[in-house]
């Protein structure tokens, strides 16, 4: 089976989530369902991160002239039926296609973190679900690139084009 991609902008990010697709690109966030994509979310996304402990998903958008770089957590149903539970507000500048990452340490699935760069300082910080900012922040030599943790969530990894940082949480 093959179904094409809509809209001129390739697709960067995709996550299997409830027996569907979710994938992103600069226009947007669209679920692949019955042989076709419905936009979900519209904006320049950059990255789509899903925690298999809690089943919620992350969404990051570039900012625009208009507002700043958004981060919001999600509960996506089977039918791409769309529950914001938390928005985190970025800067007003962003440069590179940078990746978020949504994850739970192992001994508290119920208050998920969000690790993300930041261009303005070339930090790395993580908010936690009850939106306490910069749990951690970590600086780096040039702008993050991209964010993952261990399966228990209790070490991050954060790389920049020069570096790889790892971090005990």
């Amino acid at each position: 089976m093959i179904i094409e991609i809509p809209g001129q902008k390739p697709i960067h990010s995709l996550i299997y989530h409830n027996q569907n697709y979710l994938m992103a690109n600069m226009d947007g966030v669209f679920f692949a369902r019955d042989h076709k994509f419905e936009n979900l979310l519209k904006g320049p996304c950059t990255s789509i991160s899903k925690d298999p402990k809690s089943g919620l998903i992350l969404f990051s958008f570039r900012s625009t002239s208009e507002k700043k770089a958004e981060h919001l957590i999600l509960r996506v149903s089977e039918e791409g039926e769309c529950e914001i539970l938390k928005t985190f507000q970025g800067h007003q500048s962003q440069l590179t296609l940078s990746k978020s990452f949504l994850f739970s340490s192992s001994s508290n699935i119920s208050n998920p973190k969000v690790a993300s760069g930041d261009e303005l300082t070339d930090k790395c910080n993580i908010w936690d679900f009850e939106g306490k900012r910069e749990i951690l922040t970590c600086q780096h030599p040039s702008h993050i690139l991209d964010v993952c943790t261990d399966a228990k969530g209790l070490r991050l990894a954060s790389l920049c084009s020069e570096e790889l940082h790892l971090h005990s949480l």
